[in-house]
């Protein structure tokens, strides 16, 4: 079921990218030098916004919550939890590897130049898939014996607020979240950019072809990357690992943010998407496992299992941390004066309309025998040395004919701007994450204190004991008046209790609606 949901999820970045050639030839046959956006492109960025809103809604709402909560409930042993987001993320990225042989043998044998095309039969193919996976899920996969249904009219239920609050009150879960966010944009502006920072940076033609290359190293550097990851983990504990590896990925992607893109057209260029497969490795198994060791952390403080509204939570921050990772380059870059398609009208898997141009830009024109992107680029020299003048001429109407493609080229500005969103911030994000992640308090030790608590507690109904402070912890009592107090902060309480008592408040929650609603407009 893994494979097949993150085989039906195409890079945002892929599809924007595909978008905007089509764009470009939307209006039929463009005269030379037109690179000005076409009628139909508000068409075309209106369907891509409804199509990129029903993902989100349908895919992490409405299948990613209750699919990553059922992984938190299938076990409660420490070890087997890494062993089992082992298994999760090796389908998850299986789904990956799929997708990326799809897109080669497709893009090779049948939509050879027609980067819509690909796009559109992979989305057709995947999505059935997609479908039958979920219909199987729900046929073969059953809930632990001792899950719990709360309806509204449950009078144990607790409201959604005082909920949330508690997970925030969890310290386990902040320090989660803090290494968490950065993870997740060091994992997520790599493979999103990736396209981009070879078409724009390396300067390839074929960035199609390369991209799917690099995906395919990457998937499978991620599949050896668990082999050794589960054992590291049980060896060295889930946090020291993490950190470790977070620190190593953080100084090998700065390294490549100071390698100029020119060096990575060789050997370099498929050595790059091995360090990137080894950090989503690392980023997606280890913090799912530690996820499950804070649950159960969680109803040793509250007596109630919460997978559901962990995974809700942290898929909401995962959508907020995506949106802007996968939309702020793309703004900052078209400030820089970025120009879609370099500029120009046709080229770089959008095909020209004359069978003997590869590209058709605004100051360049590249002349071949075909549209193939190995074609040579002709040059009128002949095959016996020409005088200087005529050379010159030659060159003057055809070009230099190993150029690189006009289509691939971008403002200096616009390349710093892709590489620093594709090496450099990630680099930054994975440094900052190892610091929370070596922080991390529940090892197997711990953990395996919090499973007696639960037990002791089950048998005998007592108070248990904080595995963390070694402190008693009574389960929360769920009256209205703590009910409403949870609600809040303690700064926020101390302040209504200094000031104007439930005015305070009301100010409060007025400013903090206020806010909600314009970071939401924004």
């Amino acid at each position: 079921v893994e494979r097949a949901i993150d085989a039906g999820t195409l890079p945002a970045s892929g599809v924007a990218a595909v978008v905007g050639g089509a764009a470009a030839a939307a209006d039929g046959v463009p005269s030379v030098g037109a690179s000005d956006a076409p009628s139909g492109s508000a068409g075309l960025a209106l369907y891509f916004g409804a199509m990129y809103f029903l993902y989100y809604f349908l895919g992490p709402t409405c299948t990613y919550i209750p699919y990553e909560a059922l992984g938190l409930e299938l076990t409660s042993d420490y070890h087997e939890k890494t062993r089992l987001f082992g298994v999760k993320v090796a389908g998850m990225f299986g789904g990956y590897l799929l997708q990326t042989a799809a897109g080669l043998a497709l893009g090779s044998l049948v939509f050879a130049g027609d980067n819509l095309g690909l796009v559109a039969s992979q989305a057709v193919l995947f999505g059935g898939l997609l479908v039958v996976s979920l219909l199987a899920l729900l046929w073969v996969v059953v809930e632990r014996d001792d899950a719990k249904v709360v309806t509204k009219d449950d009078a144990s239920a607790v409201p959604l607020i005082p909920s949330v609050m508690r997970c925030l009150r969890n310290r386990p879960y902040r320090l989660y979240l803090a290494t968490k966010i950065p993870l997740a944009l060091a994992a997520l502006l790599p493979s999103n950019l990736l396209l981009d920072y070879l078409r724009y940076c390396v300067r390839l033609e074929d960035y199609m072809s390369m991209y799917f290359v690099s995906m395919g190293i990457a998937l499978l550097s991620i599949f050896v990357s668990i082999a050794f990851t589960v054992p590291a983990t049980k060896k060295y504990g889930k946090s020291t690992t993490l950190a470790f590896l977070c620190t190593l990925e953080g100084c090998a992607f700065l390294l490549g943010f100071f390698v100029p893109p020119s060096y990575v057209r060789g050997p370099a260029l498929y050595a790059m998407p091995v360090v990137l497969g080894v950090g989503m490795a690392a980023g997606f198994l280890i913090p799912a496992a530690m996820l499950a060791d804070v649950v159960d952390y969680d109803e040793l403080r509250t007596g109630e299992r919460s997978e559901g509204l962990y995974t809700v939570v942290e898929t909401n921050v995962q959508q907020f941390v995506e949106i802007v990772g996968g939309v702020l380059p793309g703004i900052i870059a078209s400030a820089a004066g970025y120009r879609n398609q370099g500029g120009c009208s046709c080229g770089c898997g959008v095909a020209c309309p004359l069978p003997y141009e590869r590209w058709r830009c605004d100051a360049d024109i590249g002349y071949a025998c075909s549209q193939d992107y190995g074609a040579p680029l002709l040059a009128d020299i002949g095959p016996e040395p020409a005088s200087a003048s005529d050379r010159m001429r030659a060159l003057g109407f055809f070009g230099q004919p190993g150029r690189l493609a006009a289509c691939t080229a971008q403002p200096e500005g616009v390349q710093w701007i892709f590489r620093f969103f594709f090496v450099g911030l990630p680099a930054l994000f994975f440094l900052v994450a190892a610091i929370p992640a070596a922080a991390a308090p529940i090892n197997e030790k711990v953990h395996a204190a919090i499973l007696k608590e639960l037990k002791r507690r089950a048998l005998d109904g007592g108070a248990a004991t904080d595995p963390l402070s070694g402190a008693p912890l009574p389960l929360p009592g769920n009256s209205a008046a703590e009910l409403f107090e949870e609600h809040f902060t303690a700064a926020e309480l101390d302040a209504a209790a200094n000031r104007r008592g439930v005015h305070t408040l009301r100010s409060l929650v007025g400013r903090r609606l206020a806010a909600s609603i314009g970071a939401l407009l924004v």
